[in-house]
């Protein structure tokens, strides 16, 4: 405990060292607090409109109620919070899966929405609402990235008034304006806002401040990782790129025998490899549950390459702002990177300096490099990592595309003067009066509204076992093409007998004709052989049990209503599960109560009165359905033993258990060693600043980016 307090003490230390040195070395650099000013004025204007009013983003009102679960999350004792209370179930997006009333515990902030929940709750928690609390969680993180964009401008060698540019460049960009007012997309924002961060690193490592990159890089990759797991991939990827630039330049540098230049470059890439490991470290606790889970999720199937290629078009990306309709609604959205990003990279191989050229050239590289292997999935997506195939969608290459031109418009050789300047942001900020300014429906809800109104989305609201156990579709498809594998079920379940029926429950379609047939057969079995056992259902609702047969163990569903087209669904449901005996052993939700909720741990027990309702299977015991949605880091046990569990049709956890009578307990854990993992990342991150990372963060001459032009290039 007490060296507990002591690593406690020394972070402390550390962070009021770093944040007094840097702020009393900015303070000094008194010719920049106009350009700091109209930065952070113009922030207030492009982002402080949730402050004030509610636009109809679709992501926006989602954003608020995970703020809200956050903040219950955790005066409730959730650390880190994980789970919300009010999510609601989908069945492949059709809304609750039976029609009753929202389950609760659904790991949500595994995936999505750490960072700006975390940021709301102290607005929320000094009595700010939801939607104001989020609004100055915007307001304040793209401030952040601002000062962090125009200090790295400073540091490649731009004076006062480009700096002013390119900070600029990057925070009137279309896309980022039209994703946080058109699509309310607060963790997409926050991403964007941290982005600078990365920024900053890379600046660092270019001017010799390899201390002040690895904080800056590790702390950007960090708050990514926190904001949003999808922008920590295109993070961690333009980093990458960036310490690949670096290492290609070392080899070179090598072969033409350079002298002391090999030693610069591999420094640089040194700097941002460390903080890139680091930032990934720290943040380990947050990203790999997340993505060691993402198979268990619905969104790795939803987003496919010609979805992907919906979302822009080339033309949007390099050209004046258009709009585009998204998923059939009629907001619009800018898909363009603004016209500026590709003369401020072109400019800058043109007309940078020569100890700077090789920077631009790199920064170019990197921009071409990263725009094919994200942008383009014919070609690139075979050379990333395979979760980008999950992941990916082509807006989040937007923000990187324009943050590399912010950084290319920052190595210009060139230093305009008042009026040059005032002209460039005037016809910035003009050309894209029709993103800031474009008619939204404005809604307001009260924060209970916010809090149980809205679902969780597909990537985070259930799991998916499209190919294991029992899991026949009821998405729209037909119920013929469905196959259950009993061994993966036996498998899963820890069940020791084969089972003796699928219980169905749903209703039909109303184009299909009944009466009709339900049967279970071999999968290459013809579909008008037709057996004795089938199961007749003649009414729009159904609850039925349809016999297994004795073999094989590879079984299809077949029936024999006649559709319309084969494309249309024959039924839908809405529970089924493979039952061990026809007597009840299979314990439903509605059984259950919930006891106990300490943090991150729940116990249930079955109602006393129902008790009697259930007898157990002849091969061990009972499944219980956990009102929980499933994850893979819920770790159920009863009197400290572990049960086996896996998830059901409707996306809950279900147990086997021995017995009915003692409680349930179900927990979160995530393994220690991504706990050690984190703890070794955040001990050396201090030890790099305590050894004098802060004070290399902070080292900022006092004529930098001077406009008399006797700062340092």
């Amino acid at each position: 405990m007490l060296a507990d307090r002591r690593t406690v003490r020394a972070i402390a230390i550390a962070g009021r060292r770093a944040a007094s040195a840097i702020y009393a070395s900015f303070v000094d650099l008194g010719h920049h607090r106009w350009a700091i000013g109209a930065l952070l004025g113009g922030c207030i204007w492009l982002y402080g409109g949730f402050i004030l009013r509610t636009y109809a983003g679709a992501d926006f009102p989602p954003a608020v109620s995970y703020a809200l679960n956050f903040q219950i999350a955790l005066d409730h004792g959730q650390l880190p919070p994980r789970m919300v209370e009010f999510p609601r179930e989908f069945q492949l997006g059709m809304g609750t899966v039976d029609h009753t009333p929202p389950t609760p515990d659904a790991p949500v902030f595994q995936y999505y929405a750490f960072l700006p929940s975390a940021l709301a709750y102290p607005w929320l928690s000094f009595g700010i609402k939801g939607p104001e609390a989020l609004g100055w969680v915007i307001l304040s993180t793209f401030a952040l990235g601002a000062i962090c964009l125009y200090l790295t401008a400073l540091l490649l060698g731009a004076r006062r008034n480009l700096a002013l540019l390119a900070a600029w460049s990057y925070l009137v960009s279309p896309w980022l304006i039209s994703n946080i007012y058109g699509r309310g997309g607060v963790a997409e924002g926050v991403s964007h806002a941290l982005l600078p961060l990365l920024g900053l690193g890379i600046a660092c490592a270019w001017t010799g401040r390899h201390r002040a990159a690895i904080i800056a890089t590790a702390t950007g990759i960090a708050g990514l990782a926190l904001a949003h797991n999808i922008f920590l991939l295109h993070g961690a990827l333009f980093c990458g790129l960036v310490i690949s630039c670096e290492g290609i330049f070392a080899v070179v540098a090598i072969w033409r025998d350079t002298g002391g230049k090999p030693a610069t470059y591999l420094a640089r890439a040194a700097s941002l490899a460390v903080g890139l490991g680091l930032g990934l470290a720290v943040s380990s606790w947050q990203w790999m549950p997340a993505y060691m889970a993402v198979g268990d999720t619905s969104f790795a199937g939803q987003v496919a390459h010609t979805y992907v290629q919906d979302f822009a078009s080339w033309s949007g990306i390099f050209g004046f702002p258009k709009t585009y309709s998204y998923a059939g609604s009629q907001t619009p959205f800018f898909f363009t990177i603004g016209w500026w990003s590709i003369p401020s990279l072109m400019l800058a191989v043109w007309l940078t300096p020569a100890g700077r050229r090789l920077q631009a050239v790199a920064l170019a590289g990197v921009f071409i490099a990263y725009f094919v292997l994200t942008y383009a999935p014919g070609f690139g997506y075979a050379l990333l990592p395979s979760a980008f195939n999950a992941t990916q969608v082509t807006f989040r290459t937007l923000a990187f595309l324009s943050f590399a031109g912010a950084l290319a418009l920052a190595l210009v050789r060139w230093q305009p003067g008042w009026i040059t300047t005032l002209a460039l942001l005037f016809a910035m900020t003009a050309s894209q009066l029709a993103v800031i300014y474009y008619p939204e429906p404005v809604f307001r809800y009260t924060d209970d509204q916010y809090l149980k109104g809205w679902e969780v989305n597909a990537f985070h609201a259930y799991p998916r076992y499209l190919s294991s156990t029992f899991r026949v579709r009821g998405d729209g498809g037909l119920i013929s093409e469905n196959i259950i594998h009993l061994a993966t079920w036996r498998d899963e379940t820890g069940a020791k007998s084969r089972p003796v029926g699928l219980r169905m429950i749903g209703q039909t379609m109303k184009t299909i004709e009944k009466p009709f047939q339900l049967w279970l057969g071999r999968v290459d079995q013809e579909p008008d052989d037709i057996p004795g056992n089938a199961v007749s259902v003649d009414s729009d609702r159904f609850d039925v049990t349809v016999p297994i047969p004795e073999s094989p163990d590879d079984l299809r569903v077949f029936f024999t209503g006649s559709i319309a087209s084969g494309a249309m669904a024959a039924i839908y449901l809405e529970r089924a599960y493979l039952i061990e005996r026809l007597a009840a052993s299979y314990v439903y939700s509605d059984a259950l109560m919930r006891t106990e909720a300490t943090g991150l741990r729940r116990t249930f027990g079955i109602l006393p009165e129902r008790l009697r309702d259930f007898s157990p299977a002849p091969s061990n015991g009972y499944v219980v359905e956990i009102p929980m949605v499933y994850n893979r880091f819920l770790v159920a046990r009863q009197d400290d033993s572990p049960l086996k569990s896996w998830v059901d049709f409707n996306y809950r956890l279900n147990v086997r258990v021995p017995d009915l009578a003692r409680p349930i307990v179900v927990a979160y854990e995530i393994p220690q060693p991504i706990w050690w993992l984190s703890a070794a990342g955040l001990a050396a991150l201090m030890l790099v600043m305590m050894s004098g990372g802060a004070k290399s963060l902070s080292r900022f001459d006092r004529r930098l980016g001077d406009p008399s032009g006797a700062g340092p290039r």
